[in-house]
């Protein structure tokens, strides 16, 4: 029903939410963790579905100037090429 599929929208939001604020905790908590670029990606990606596209851009960009070696910086350079920047 689109009852239903309205629930399961409103819910996958909400947990893009989520994920995207624990996202952040773990990037801020852990900035020598080894984890960040990827966990910027991730990060990135999960503002995209959102649709928020400028926190995305930050996301993306903070991969690029500081993890330019990276496994992720190509993912994350081609995200802000398709963006715009």
């Amino acid at each position: 029903s689109r009852f239903i599929q309205g629930c399961v929208v409103v819910r996958s939001h909400c947990v893009r939410r989520i994920v995207s604020s624990r996202l952040r905790t773990l990037i801020t908590a852990y900035p020598t963790s080894g984890y960040e670029p990827e966990a910027l990606l991730l990060l990135g990606d999960t503002y995209l579905e959102l649709k928020n596209w400028s926190e995305a851009k930050q996301a993306f960009a903070e991969i690029a100037q500081r993890f330019p070696k990276s496994a992720e910086v190509d993912t994350a350079r081609n995200r802000l090429q398709q963006l715009g920047s």
